[in-house]
């Protein structure tokens, strides 16, 4: 919100009390909130595209990217610190997907769900109609998801590439009447927006904006079917170096953004201001951000295709579910609120081993395996070799 002077801090009229006390076996628990999205039913085609093709993709790409803000930020504490909010974010990601793929397969989730749409098919022919549609939705998203993905995940393309593409679509959208804008670039969004451009021109770092673009363009180069124009524009030389050559792509990014004066404060505001000279731009990341504006408008396109399918298709396949499934069938999150309820007990593991119902320092100091998510401070090692146990 802008500043004013009523612009102030909410005091509720009391305060819950957190308990210090935490909970036993047996207590009653429950939690509110506005779960955004889960896709607990995908069919079988689907989920094996997932599986196989989109969390991978996830997992290497993010991993790539990871990889570069570590190599800058280990070479100089002020990059690392611009670049550590991109790093989070893709470092939550990247978990996530690792962790689905792993999960996927020790349920063996898809061998479940190939089974029980074969059921399905048993159905008549409505069923087998809508699973035949719902496959070729899938055959369809797995033939562009290369191409996709890189539309896609421009959120984390070189900052100049990001400052070029909202400026070009911030005034792409100024000759519209407000209303009939993008959402994001109305009248009453302009502050937000110049602030994210801001906050885009304070954490570019020459070096990194030549490593991550490198990586988008050798990813672009081997894309197995349908091309991303504006990539292809600016590689080059580079372009079939191959994924073995990143040196060829380093060059080819090098150069591109050598022509670019994005990342000067006042250029940067300057064109803002002016959309006319946004559109007039031969800036190479303004051109680049105008080619790949269009490749995002036909995706978007594509998407808005699909949801209108899987407005009749989707509540069709939960249908069948229904009434195949012996258990009830809930519906997924959808931003709306939920609350979850249980009660504090023990349970036990896939391998059968038995879990309590509340982690002690010895399971703790167990899990301590010298990297990775359970590591434990030297000094908490320490102290568990003679303390009790303890919550």
């Amino acid at each position: 919100a802008a500043k004013a002077d009523d612009n102030v801090p909410y005091k509720p009229a009391q305060f819950l009390k957190p308990s210090t006390d935490g909970v036993s076996p047996g207590d009653f628990v429950a939690v509110l909130g506005y779960p955004g999205h889960t896709d607990r039913y995908m069919w079988s085609s689907e989920l094996e595209r997932h599986q196989n093709l989109w969390l991978p993709q996830r997992v290497i790409m993010y991993g790539e990217w990871i990889d570069i803000l570590d190599a800058a930020g280990a070479k100089d504490k002020a990059v690392e610190i611009k670049v550590a909010a991109t790093k989070k974010s893709l470092a939550n990601r990247h978990k996530n997907a690792r962790g689905k793929i792993a999960g996927l397969e020790r349920m063996k989730l898809l061998d479940e769900r190939k089974a029980e749409d074969a059921k399905l098919r048993e159905g008549g022919e409505e069923a087998v109609a809508t699973l035949d549609a719902l496959d070729a939705l899938s055959k369809a998203r797995s033939e562009r998801e290369h191409w996709a993905f890189l539309l896609e995940n421009l959120g984390y393309a070189p900052r100049s590439l990001a400052i070029a593409r909202d400026l070009v679509e911030w005034s792409g959208e100024r000759g519209k009447d407000d209303l009939e804008r993008k959402s994001g670039y109305r009248d009453r969004d302009r502050d937000r927006v110049f602030s994210r451009l801001e906050g885009l021109v304070r954490d570019h770092d020459a070096d990194v904006d030549v490593e991550l673009l490198a990586s988008f363009l050798r990813y672009a180069d081997a894309l197995p079917g349908k091309r991303i124009a504006g990539f292809d524009k600016i590689m080059g030389a580079a372009k079939g170096a191959g994924a073995d050559n990143l040196d060829a792509y380093r060059e080819a990014a090098r150069a591109a953004l050598e022509g670019s004066a994005l990342a000067d404060p006042e250029g940067m505001k300057a064109l803002f201001e002016d959309p006319a000279a946004v559109a007039a731009s031969k800036d190479p990341m303004i051109v680049l951000a105008r080619a790949l504006v269009g490749e995002l408008a036909e995706l978007e396109e594509i998407k808005l295709a699909e949801q209108g399918a899987m407005v009749k298709l989707g509540p069709a396949y939960f249908g069948l579910l229904a009434g195949l499934r012996p258990q009830p069938v809930y519906a997924d999150a959808n931003s709306t609120l939920r609350m979850s309820y249980a009660s504090i007990k023990g349970y036990a593991k896939w391998n059968g081993e038995e879990q309590k119902p509340q982690t002690v320092m010895g399971g703790a100091v167990a899990k301590n395996v010298g990297s990775g998510d359970f590591n434990l401070p030297a000094k908490v090692l320490e102290k568990a070799k003679t303390a009790p146990q303890s919550r």
